[in-house]
């Protein structure tokens, strides 16, 4: 778990520091390809985005990291499945398979079960987390190098993607940052709360119906339940755990919503300012007007309201 932290910790350090060097507001270079087709062929081959974009060191970093990912999620995928099959011929609820670790006890069969079957989840967020990045970064630079603008929404929102908060402090609305990163780190961490009670129900679920005697484990909220109960608590617990990554992904969008809209509206005049000017103004007559009165004009006055 600390490697994948701290995997996880140098990927976002090493795009957030890419993408200070990947957004230069005076490159207007026009790239050969449309923001569309370049995100398109960065999620067809990470890093090929990049390349299109000239950007020829970031690319084999963009490859380097979504090419670990799926990588990860292979591997952990295979195991996952593999002591899932252990566990379910253990408790005597799939005979048909063979066992693929006999060698193990049934407790480190089950809590391999549910150790891989996280790393499993995990991979999958930072791979698609990773591809998401790899492919908005292309469609970014592509279409800041084809229409360059002040303070441009896309900006905003690729910073965003990278970390909640961080588009909100490039729009200067500096407040707004920690209520995004706090309600996107509350959801993940309801999630973290909630995928716990479901691993030590179904542990629990587990080594009381193996036929091991001597694999138990028990907790001061699961040795209150009769052995009937535990898998219901367990199914209930694991749909709590599924709503929150749902919650998290929604606020994530949000987060991302939110940084374009005030980007968009970054350069409007919002104050308060509704004051009045009136001004007296002399206009000339129309034309045929002018040639039966030669030299006449009227007087008039205009009434200015300043938003």
């Amino acid at each position: 778990m600390r490697k994948l932290a701290a995997f996880l910790s140098l990927f976002l350090f090493s795009v957030l520091l890419s993408a200070r060097d990947s957004l230069p507001a005076t490159d207007t270079s026009s790239p050969a390809l449309s923001p569309e087709k370049t995100a398109l062929r960065s999620l067809l081959l990470p890093g090929y985005g990049q390349w299109s974009n000239r950007q020829f060191l970031k690319a084999p970093l963009m490859f380097s990291l979504a090419g670990a990912g799926v990588y990860g999620s292979v591997r952990f995928s295979l195991l996952s499945s593999a002591y899932e099959k252990s566990t379910l011929a253990r408790i005597g609820q799939n005979t048909s398979v063979d066992d693929p670790y006999p060698g193990l006890s049934n407790m480190e069969v089950f809590q391999n079960t549910f150790l891989y079957g996280d790393y499993k989840r995990y991979s999958i967020f930072y791979t698609l987390y990773a591809y998401g990045i790899n492919a908005f970064d292309a469609y970014v630079i592509a279409d800041l190098k084809r229409k360059p603008r002040n303070h441009p929404p896309t900006r905003a929102a690729y910073y965003s993607v990278l970390l909640p908060g961080l588009g909100q402090v490039y729009n200067r609305k500096y407040w707004k940052a920690p209520i995004a990163l706090g309600l996107v780190a509350t959801a993940a961490g309801f999630s973290v709360y909630y995928n716990r009670f479901y691993r030590d129900f179904a542990l629990a679920y587990a080594t009381r119906t193996d036929d091991d005697p001597l694999s138990e484990y028990e907790t001061e909220f699961t040795s209150a339940y009769l052995s009937s109960q535990l898998k219901s608590e367990a199914d209930q617990w694991k749909n709590y755990r599924d709503m929150a990554y749902l919650a998290t992904v929604g606020i994530y969008l949000l987060n991302v919503v939110d940084a374009i809209v005030d980007a968009h509206l970054y350069n409007f005049d919002l104050s308060d300012d509704l004051s009045q000017r009136r001004e007296r103004k002399r206009w000339q007559l129309l034309p045929f007007t002018a040639m039966a009165h030669p030299g006449a004009a009227v007087n008039g006055m205009t009434l200015t309201l300043e938003f």
